[in-house]
């Protein structure tokens, strides 16, 4: 759904609309999000209280709408959470994505809705870091073909403040490079091919400017015989108002965009790789981000170049950097599937626990839909009339890597009430009481050595 029409529709919503609808536990989708994968969702809620108040307008982080969270507004929450108590409601899914495409969503419509005597909201206090500093990014982008050309003497362009965004302070010989071409053409190269020195117009107080891009044809220039001056523009403030260091950084590499001019060294592989990965740890966004595809693009990488090189290295580069907070200081993982002391390890564990009365599984949680892989196994032993005579169950569960650590408490609020829905429809004489538990993640080194020689 667009803005508008989630506008639309949650202004529009009225109680009757939806009191029949089918749902699952107060629970309407509007979109469909079986089997997807997201790590946020946009809602809205709406109770039958006949009261004028009675919708709050949402987005709650969180890998599975079907929990039990209902939303917190800031300054009515006594009120809400005594109505949601006292009245029927629903609370219905709008949109789901990735955490920062949701709380954009959310930003840009919540001065709509605390104007709105209907909803609970009064605030849009939805700070997104990283959002406003990329929307300046954009607005430069967009504004700077209007922005009237000067001509300076190459000197002044120099005295100003460069920002350095190159991963070497000067590329060796490009200046060198540059001279010949400016001596060969007699300055008629740099007349028809700079595209023009771009400064942020009293980024340091009046009159003193911040210029990024063609520090080396402006280290050419001066004390060039043709090349004298050289064109250019100043950002106004009210434009370039609310970028921070990486946006800046991210206008200085795509001024350095792949092109078919051989006289400039553009940005690197290396280097967009690395302003990619301080962006995602600073404003916490996943490697397909929209702040981050705008940014190679404008750089010059394709989308083959995104899929082929920088998807696969940003991923990587993640799974380390969560393997590493995952696991404390002079821990490492434990294996319990891979290797020879890991397939031990479940048996010995199996082993502890099976007796006359208890029947113990042990299942991996790598999944990343709404299926998981162990309810197959579930399902074999529950059709076993030998294990049903087992009236307890001991179910161990571990985690094959990061992603199915972080997300399994919320996916073990749907596996708990799939299996306990299942049980509630056996025979008295069948019916069995379970127990889920997850095994360590990581242990301390010193005990996982057999592991090394049973790999």
């Amino acid at each position: 759904m667009t803005n508008d029409e989630i506008q639309n529709y949650i202004k529009n919503l009225t109680w009757d609309k939806v009191k029949d609808l089918p749902h699952d536990n107060n629970r309407i989708s509007y979109i469909n999000i079986s089997g997807e994968k997201y790590d946020a969702y946009l809602y809205v809620v709406i109770i039958n209280s006949n009261k004028k108040t009675h919708k709050y307008f949402g987005y709650e982080k969180s890998t599975h709408f079907i929990v039990s969270y209902t939303g917190t507004p800031v300054t009515h929450i006594d009120e809400y959470s005594q109505d949601l108590l006292n009245y029927e409601y629903r609370i219905i899914c709008l949109a789901i994505g990735e955490e920062r495409q949701i709380r954009i969503k959310e930003g840009d419509m919540l001065d709509i809705v605390k104007k709105d005597e209907e909803f609970y909201n009064e605030g849009s206090s939805t700070f997104l870091k990283g959002y406003a500093p990329h929307k300046a990014v954009k607005r430069i982008i967009k504004e700077v073909p209007n922005i009237k050309e000067i001509t300076l003497p190459a000197k002044e362009w120099q005295n100003m403040e460069r920002f350095q965004t190159r991963l070497v302070p000067e590329e060796p010989g490009l200046v060198a490079k540059l001279k010949l071409l400016d001596e060969d053409s007699k300055g008629k190269y740099f007349r028809d091919n700079h595209k023009g020195v771009v400064a942020l117009e009293d980024y340091h107080g009046k009159g003193k400017h911040l210029r990024y891009g063609s520090y080396h044809t402006i280290e050419m220039a001066v004390g060039s015989k043709y090349t004298k001056e050289l064109k250019g523009k100043l950002i106004p403030k009210n434009v370039w108002k609310g970028i921070d260091i990486l946006g800046i950084e991210y206008l200085a590499d795509a001024d350095n965009k792949r092109n078919d001019e051989d006289a400039r060294v553009t940005t690197s592989t290396e280097k967009a790789l690395d302003w990619c990965m301080r962006v995602m740890d600073t404003y916490k966004v996943h490697h397909t981000d929209d702040m981050i595809k705008e940014y190679l693009s404008d750089c010059g990488f394709r989308n083959a170049e995104m899929q082929k090189t920088f998807w696969p290295k940003l991923r990587v580069w993640t799974d380390e950097k969560k393997r590493v907070s995952d696991v404390p200081v002079g821990h490492q993982l434990v294996d319990y599937h891979k290797t020879k002391a890991g397939q031990q390890r479940v048996l010995d564990k199996k082993e502890e626990w099976e007796s006359d009365s208890c029947h113990c599984l042990i299942l991996g949680t790598s999944y990343f839909h709404n299926d998981w892989e162990g309810i197959p196994e579930i399902v074999f032993d529950l059709s076993n009339d030998e294990l049903l005579k087992k009236k307890f169950w001991k179910i161990f569960t571990f985690h094959k890597n990061s992603d199915a650590k972080e997300n399994w408490p919320q996916r073990l609020v749907i596996i708990e009430k799939w299996l306990t829905d299942l049980i509630d429809k056996f025979s008295d004489e069948n019916k069995i009481i379970f127990d889920i538990e997850s095994l360590p993640y990581s242990s301390p080194k010193e005990t996982l050595l057999d592991d090394k020689k049973a790999a």
